[in-house]
This record gives C-alpha cells, structure tokens and sequence, in this order.
C-alpha cells in the first residue's frame, strides 16, 4: 500500500525486499533491493539502511558502494567510516579499511571499535607489532575488552609464548563470556599444552555457545581422535564440514560493534 501511494518510497523497498527474501522469492528480493539502491544514491540515512541489510546478506560489494557514497556526502560520519572499514576487510580491501578506521579514529580518537578493526588490519597486513600497540591503546581505557584480549592472545601465540596468549585468551573468556570465539582460541592452546580436560571442555563450551561454530567442531573431532573416539570424531568432522561449507558460501559477517565483536579468519584452511 506504501508504495502504491508512494513508489519511491526506499524504505518500503527494502521492507518488501525482505519480505521476498522470507518468503523464498529472491530474484524478486533482489529486484526490489536494487531499485532500493538506486534510488537511495542521494539518501544519506536510506543508504545506511541500505547497507545494513546487505551486510546481513553478505552481499558486502553492494554494502561497500552503499557506504562509500555516505561518507562522500558526509565525512564527518565516524559510524559511516566505520562500517565501510569492516565492509571492505570482508572482500580483501585491507589498505582501504585501513584508512577508514583512522579516518573514524581522526574523528573520534576515543572510538574503541574502531581501534580495535584497526588492529585487526594491522594483524592481517602481518604489523603485530603496530596492531599490539593499538591493543593496548584500547586496554588503557577499556580493560575489559575482549576482542583485544583475543587479539593479543593471538600475537603471543603467534611469537611462541604460550604462557602469555593463554593469559589473554582467558581474560577475552571472561570479558566475552556470550562468545564461542575465545573459547575456541583457548581451546586450541589447551591443547598444546597437552590439557585435553580443558580444551574439551572449552570447545564444548564454544559449541553451546554457537552450535555453528565450524572450527571448534573441527578442533574437537581432532581432539577426539586422539583420545580413540573414533564415531565421535567423525561426527564433529561432518558438522565441521556442512558449517565451513556454509561460511564460505556466506563470507565472513558480523560487525563490530556495540560489544558485539567479530575476527577476519582464523578458521583451518581446509
């Protein structure tokens, strides 16, 4: 009825869109978000909406051009920026988030989000040592942030110090405790130190946090192979298998923010 009295309406579109999607009609989905976009190019807050419905998809091209024409028509949108950052990790435009979160951070230096996807570039664009400053930056004034947490536990163990990424990786359980992510990290260093009571237990822990959580199921199927639960093993190795599957088919997703965190990678090659 909206769109009867008012086709333009962008909005609707996208409502409609999603509605399409539910009901299993994609190419109609897609038709209405497209027209969505095109006629959101000068709609500032309709092209935020926008984008947010297409990172859901996984559709992060479209997400990319969505927010890429927000913050050429408002530079000073740090939460623009911000997004665009992530958006643009997801499809390997790694100098180009780099730039986005410093420009968030220009905007806002106490952006603790920000900060953090900084790291995580720095990480992925192998500068740990710059990334593990800018872990510390955001400790100094959030100590109980998680995600950096991981992160640095990730640098420890990526130097060899075990005792120290175990250290980390306990704190980012702790200040993450809705989050399977950090328990699939310890759980893998539990493992090297040869404590399969607690990488059980972490990766079971992950597993109910996130039943879809394909890495810790494939930790554990190795972990259970190695004590002769050979069915056991199997199964967690399938479940493995069908949730990769579907990660690769989807992208990597999520966003960071509001204490809600994600991590670029970190899953097996294979």
């Amino acid at each position: 009825r909206v769109l009867q009295s008012n086709p333009g309406n962008v909005d609707a579109l996208v409502e409609l869109s999603e509605l399409e999607l539910e009901l299993g009609n994609r190419q109609d989905s897609l038709t209405h978000l497209y027209t969505a976009k095109t006629l959101s190019s000068s709609n500032t807050l309709s092209l935020l909406h926008l984008s947010q419905i297409c990172v859901r998809r996984h559709m992060f091209v479209d997400a990319r051009d969505a927010l890429s024409q927000v913050v050429s028509a408002d530079p000073g949108n740090r939460e623009a920026w911000y997004q665009l950052g992530l958006v643009q990790i997801r499809i390997g435009e790694t100098s180009d988030a780099e730039k986005d979160f410093r420009t968030a951070l220009q905007l806002y230096p106490k952006d603790e989000w920000s900060r953090v996807a900084l790291g995580s570039v720095l990480m992925e664009t192998n500068r740990e040592a710059e990334a593990e400053t800018e872990f510390h930056r955001v400790l100094a004034v959030d100590p109980r942030c998680g995600a950096a947490h991981y992160y640095l536990g990730q640098i420890e163990r990526n130097r060899g110090d075990v005792v120290l990424a175990l250290a980390q990786m306990k704190q980012a359980v702790l200040d993450a405790q809705q989050d399977a992510r950090p328990l699939t990290a310890l759980g893998e260093l539990e493992m090297q130190q040869h404590d399969l009571a607690g990488a059980r237990r972490s990766f079971t822990q992950a597993i109910a946090l996130d039943p879809a959580s394909a890495v810790a199921h494939y930790h554990l199927s190795l972990l259970l192979r190695t004590q002769g639960e050979t069915q056991a093993a199997k199964d967690q190795m399938d479940l493995f298998r069908k949730y990769h599957d579907q990660e690769k088919n989807r992208g990597i997703v999520g966003l960071v923010r509001q204490g809600h965190w994600d991590y670029a990678g970190f899953l097996p090659a294979s």
